[in-house]
């Protein structure tokens, strides 16, 4: 994550509250994502495992900020921490990827739904 990257490089503290900041604007999608995920059980697991994943990404991120200082920042564990968290990032990327394309199925399957609805009712009426 680049706030991490960057208070890890520059030290400097308001990246620290940018990540709060993060936090917060995750918190409130998630929310809303799970209201509309209420409705695809298939969706609603995906959202779980996100809410996960981001939860231990989080966690490692700031579990970094206070484990890093100066003296470790030029050592293989600071590059350890680094490459672990983006392990994480890059987990939840893929999650959210994942939800997107099975997003991308509702939304074709509801319109191809939609279509033959529309196209019966006509039919349906002249019938009637």
């Amino acid at each position: 994550m680049q706030v991490q990257r960057d208070f890890l490089l520059t030290r400097q503290f308001q990246k620290v509250k940018q990540l709060e900041d993060i936090r917060s604007r995750i918190e409130k999608a998630l929310k809303r994502l799970e209201l509309y995920a209420q409705a695809y059980p298939d969706q609603s697991e995906r959202v779980i495992d996100l809410k996960w994943s981001i939860g231990i990404a989080l966690y490692a991120i700031n579990n970094s900020f206070s484990i890093i200082n100066d003296e470790l920042s030029e050592t293989p564990a600071f590059s350890k921490i680094l490459e672990d968290t983006d392990v994480l990032t890059r987990s939840v990327i893929t999650q959210i990827n994942e939800m997107l394309r099975v997003e991308d199925v509702h939304i074709r399957n509801n319109r191809l739904m939609h279509i033959k609805q529309s196209t019966f009712t006509p039919f349906g009426s002249l019938l009637l």
